[in-house]
């Protein structure tokens, strides 16, 4: 299967990915949207890795409010939230790349950020 699109990978990751982790396809749908899903893989750089941090350190985080349901908080969010989003990324690549989805030489976008 030949990945050429952002949705492409996504769907892809989901069916490789074995380990444990709950917020990996949340980030990873969050990268889908804010870069565009039909936006070719090999061309995401760097700059646009930088882009989303921006975005992600500027837009408020969710909470959960009883009776309300999920809603837009008022706190910034974590540091750590914001490593696991890109680090979500990376697992992505770093998955693809591991599978042979993409060529080995191809270098993520997401490991000089």
């Amino acid at each position: 299967m030949t990945i050429q699109t952002i949705a492409d990978a996504v769907g892809v990751t989901q069916v490789l990915y074995r380990g444990r982790s709950n917020y990996l396809f949340k980030a990873l749908d969050w990268w889908c949207q804010h870069l565009g899903p039909d936006r070719p893989l090999i061309d995401v750089t760097t700059e646009d890795v930088d882009e989303g941090i921006r975005v992600l350190m500027e837009t408020p985080a969710f909470q959960f409010k009883r009776g309300l349901g999920v809603i837009a908080g008022q706190k910034q969010r974590s540091n750590g939230t914001i490593n696991r989003y890109v680090g979500s990324l990376a697992t992505m690549y770093k998955l693809l790349r591991l599978h042979r989805r993409l060529p080995r030489s191809f270098a993520s976008p997401s490991s000089r950020v």
